[in-house]
């Protein structure tokens, strides 16, 4: 017999999917799924400190969502809900959590090795409001490398009831998950818990190796929903436990579940795949390969290069991409006195008219930040160049040769990936961006904005207009690019003081705005 609990935790981890937004219907139906399983345990989200950035209730986990999925659950099932241990550290963690005490039987807490003092500073106060606690480790291939990280944990280790093994990367071997676990058993005076990412497929193997090794609850999700790789799927362990114990379980309303997370799963693709393996096998954030797969800008190749290459800094010259500043093309570019840059908002193509209007009335440089309407100018009289950021030319060559492009630029740090179509060749240039969003791991994101900005630069122009830079909903799965124009465009006004940059359609983005129809 398995004498260990399930938690599944498809609406906390599976919100990064969603934004923590789930409808009535889908939580209805999870519930169900739930009810017929041999899970013990639900967390039903995160309680979170205000943001200022929208995310849905499973997020925030207000009182009436918390009372709700405890009267839709068994009686028996335990709810749990999750909190982020840095942002604590000038809250008053009381106030957040002491109105559900009556309905959530645990509270979880995600913490680095490198903070573990505070975590078990924070599970303290929680343990004093009354709750049962644990203390989720993350990053367990640092607890590999040093494995006295554990001591430390028995300094109030009464404050937690589970200390969980957070495989975060998906990396840990079977036998490194045991060997871990019974260290921890060894050391320490809390149960043990597990929780695996499947980026290498082992999330099954590795959670089975715990439980043998000695821990006591075990983390899962439908289909596996979570954050890249995801998790281990909560119908296989489910079964899998069902089994072992000689229980029966209706399997009706679990397939009824996973029959409608099809339908998500397909539209969001979490799962493990080549860089999420590549990541797991490298001990490498599974968040930078998620990040790179949701631009939609990069081949898998190339996002696997980024991640081994993490300085970003190698260029190798490609023989078919002529270096801008030994050709003589920025003379035909700096005769003019104003740039328009389009982008790719449905305004470029509501007011497409009117900005062929006034591009041609004020002969302006059009620099296409986007690919996605660039066909939409092909009768314009204007000199226009086209900016390429990542594998659009993949996208772009069996569709038009785009006669009406002048030039292509693409940043100097994509030169050795960039396939140049043949009907191209002699109008392709590579340029020094203006501006590189780097994330934390030194990864270089290159911005078609950030190239269409370093060929403003080049040519000292301070007339800059924009157009087709709508801006993104909050509830967009490409917010992000959205915060990387206005990080790009705030960046350029104090690196450029004379910038006068002016959107000439609708926008969202902090930045002056006329009418297109006011300058025709």
């Amino acid at each position: 017999m398995m004498n260990v609990k399930l938690l599944d935790c498809t609406l906390r981890d599976g919100g990064y999917y969603t934004n923590w937004d789930f409808d009535d219907s889908f939580v209805m139906d999870y519930i169900n799924a739930v009810n017929t399983s041999t899970i013990n345990v639900i967390e039903i989200g995160y309680r979170s400190s205000v943001k200022n950035i929208y995310r849905g209730q499973y997020y925030y986990l207000p009182l009436r969502t918390i009372e709700r999925i405890r009267e839709l659950a068994n009686d028996t099932m335990q709810l749990s809900l999750m909190i982020n241990a840095k942002e604590y550290i000038n809250e008053n963690v009381e106030d957040d959590l002491a109105n559900c005490k009556e309905f959530i039987d645990l509270i979880r807490i995600a913490i680095s090795p490198d903070n573990l003092q505070y975590g078990l500073e924070l599970a303290r106060k929680i343990k004093d409001i009354g709750f049962n606690t644990t203390l989720n480790v993350m990053y367990m291939h640092k607890i590999l490398q040093t494995p006295n990280i554990l001591m430390e944990l028995n300094k109030d280790s009464d404050a937690v009831d589970y200390l969980y093994i957070v495989d975060s990367y998906g990396s840990c071997l079977p036998n490194q998950v045991a060997e871990i676990i019974n260290k921890a058993e060894d050391i320490l005076k809390s149960r043990i818990g597990f929780h695996g990412h499947d980026n290498i497929g082992l999330s099954f193997a590795n959670t089975i190796a715990a439980i043998q090794a000695g821990a006591v609850i075990v983390d899962s999700s439908f289909m596996g929903m979570g954050r890249g790789a995801g998790n281990l799927k909560t119908e296989l362990m489910s079964a899998y436990i069902a089994k072992n114990n000689n229980d029966d379980m209706d399997y009706s309303s679990i397939a009824n579940f996973l029959d409608n997370l099809e339908d998500m799963r397909r539209e969001c693709k979490w799962g493990y795949n080549l860089p999420y393996i590549f990541s797991g096998l490298e001990a490498l954030p599974q968040k930078d390969a998620m990040d790179l797969l949701s631009m939609k800008r990069y081949s898998t190749s190339t996002i696997i290069k980024m991640l081994s290459d993490s300085d970003g800094e190698e260029v190798i010259a490609n023989e078919t991409i002529l270096n801008i500043s030994e050709s003589d093309s920025l003379n035909k570019l700096n005769m003019h006195n104003n740039v328009l840059i389009i982008g790719g908002g449905d305004s470029a193509v509501t007011h497409s008219d009117a900005i062929h209007t006034f591009a041609d009335k004020y002969d302006s440089l059009v620099i296409h930040s986007s690919l996605k309407y660039v066909s939409q100018y092909k009768d314009m009289k204007c000199v226009q160049v086209l900016c390429l950021a990542g594998e659009e030319t993949l996208k772009s060559k069996n569709h038009y040769t785009a006669k009406h492009i002048n030039s292509f630029f693409i940043s100097v740090r994509n030169a050795n990936t960039i396939m140049v179509p043949e009907q191209w060749k002699n109008r392709v240039y590579s340029i020094e961006d203006c501006l590189r969003i780097k994330d934390e791991r030194n990864i270089y994101h290159v911005s078609p904005l950030g190239i269409a900005l370093g060929i403003v630069n080049i040519l000292s122009i301070n007339n800059v207009h924009l157009a087709g830079f709508d801006g993104y909903s909050i509830h967009d799965e490409q917010a992000y690019l959205g915060e990387e124009v206005e990080k790009i465009l705030r960046e350029y006004a104090l690196i450029n003081k004379n910038a006068n940059i002016i959107s000439i359609t609708d926008t969202n983005y902090d930045i002056k705005t006329n009418s297109v129809y006011s300058y025709i």
